[in-house]
Order: structure tokens, then sequence, then C-alpha cells
């Protein structure tokens, strides 16, 4: 018996220095025993079911066949964006049609009223002198006269003023005073298509020389208006001062007459406190 006992024990320790003695194999051994479980776990788990969450489940549900509701939504923004392009197509080409009958609207106007000026008489008017001439048809040039689009053109010989481009059979004029020196012209009256033309002649220091009321046969100036350009000019007043204007005259002719000369006083400022301390210190 204690001769087994010591066999045995000899054996056990044989083995355990073979174990100690060689510490590579083992861990051969081991090194191999990872790699074949890292490759065997992948295909052991891949077929294992797996519970998915309801966020998923529904994205994948979603995705695969959408809700009544959602179609009917989506084919309504779709339907309105189509709408809104159609109808900014439409606007665009509307903005496009508009301008295009301005253009040709404009080039037919223009047409008739070079008919109109073409076809105009060619009027005169005989002033007193040629100095006088000179001056009524220097401030008529290019002017605007019974409903014409095309100014005027005017020119002068001697005394004589020619003028061209009013379609009317015939012009007069009223003069009082002297037509001399710089001139203001305005419509007398509200109607522009129809108004007399009124000129005030100013000389250098704004003193009023003179007063011509341009008309024609058909649409000819009131007493009254005759009445007041003659105060007018007989007044000698000095345009930049209202305080010397003629009373009853319409803001119509003064706004003109005062800005004639441009010396800063005008019906708008006219009334300034400081406007009304310096007025005399001029």
């Amino acid at each position: 018996l204690e001769a087994q006992e010591y066999f045995a024990q000899a054996v056990e320790q044989r083995q355990t220095v073979q174990m100690i003695s060689s510490p590579p194999r083992a861990r051969s051994g081991g090194l191999l025993l990872i790699l074949v479980a890292a490759w065997l776990a992948p295909q052991c788990f891949h077929n294992w079911p797996v519970r998915q969450s309801r966020i998923q489940l529904r994205a994948e549900g979603e995705t695969k066949e959408m809700s009544p509701a959602l179609k009917a939504a989506m084919e309504r923004m779709a339907a309105a964006r189509s709408a809104a392009q159609e109808a900014e197509k439409e606007q665009v080409a509307t903005e496009k049609e508009i301008e295009k009958n301005n253009t040709e609207a404009k080039l037919l106007r223009e047409e008739e009223n070079q008919r109109i000026f073409d076809e105009s008489p060619e009027l005169s008017l005989s002033m007193p002198d040629s100095q006088q001439a000179a001056s009524v048809a220097a401030a008529l040039n290019g002017k605007k006269f019974e409903g014409i689009q095309i100014g005027m053109q005017t020119d002068h010989a001697e005394n004589v003023v020619k003028i061209k481009g009013v379609p009317v059979s015939d012009i007069s004029y009223e003069l009082y005073g002297k037509a001399l020196g710089q001139a203001r012209t305005f419509f007398m009256q509200s109607n522009v298509k129809t108004s007399p033309l009124g000129m005030v002649f100013l000389d250098d220091s704004s003193t009023i020389q003179g007063f011509v009321v341009l008309f024609s046969s058909e649409h000819p100036p009131t007493e009254d208006e005759l009445g007041l350009a003659k105060s007018v000019a007989d007044s000698r007043a000095n345009a930049d001062d209202p305080d010397q204007m003629v009373t009853g005259i319409p803001k119509r002719w003064l706004k003109p007459i005062m800005d004639a000369k441009g010396s800063g006083y005008t019906m708008a400022n006219w009334g300034n406190p400081v406007n009304q301390l310096f007025k005399n210190w001029r």
C-alpha cells in the first residue's frame, strides 16, 4: 500500500513538472481556442430571434406602405406646390403681357402726338417790337399748351413770333406792360388742357415788367383773369416780396411768380418766423 501511494505521488509530480516546463504550448492552445470561439460565435448567434422595438417596427411599416391619411396629406401638399408654381408662371406671363401692352400703347401715343404736331398749322403773333418778340418766343419754346404732349417749337422774325405744334386754327394774346426780361409761365386755370397760358416778365431786380396771356379762340380767359393780369403788370411789384403782391391773386399764379428769381422765399416757407424777421433786410 505504501508503495502504491508513493507511485501515485511520483506520477502527479511528473505531470506538474511537465506542465510547468512547457508554457508556450499551453498558451498556444488557449489562443487557438479563442480564435475558434470568435469564428463560431457570429454564426451561432446570427439566427437567434431578437425582439425589435415599436419605433423600428413602425418605421419599417411606414416605409413599406403609407397610411391613407399620410398619403392624402402628401398628395395635397404636392397639389398645392404645383398650383403655386402654375400661379407664379401665370403671374409672370401676365406681367410680361401688361408690359408689352403698355409699351405698344406708349408707342401709339407717341405716334399720335407726333402726328398732331406734324399736322398742326404754323401760327404767328405780332408783338410791338422785335425785342419783345424774341422774349416771348424764348418763353414759349418747349412749353405745352392746349393739351399738346410735344412742346411748342417757336421762332421769331423781326416782331413776329412763329409757333408750331398747337392743333388750333388761331391763337391770340393780351399784353399788359412789356414782355421784356426773364419770363415765368404757368397755367392760369386748373384744367391744363384748356387753360390760357400766363407769362410774367421780370427784370434783373425781380421787378415785374409785364404780363402776357396766351389763349386760343376756343378757350379764352375770363374778364376777371384779364383784370388780375393787368393789375399784376401795373403793380410793378418785386416778385420776391409777397407783401407787394396784388391782393386776390390765385395761389396757382402766385407761386410761380414768387419763385421766378429763386429768392428762397416761397408760399411754403414765407410764414417762417426767420423769413418774417429778415424779409425787409433784403
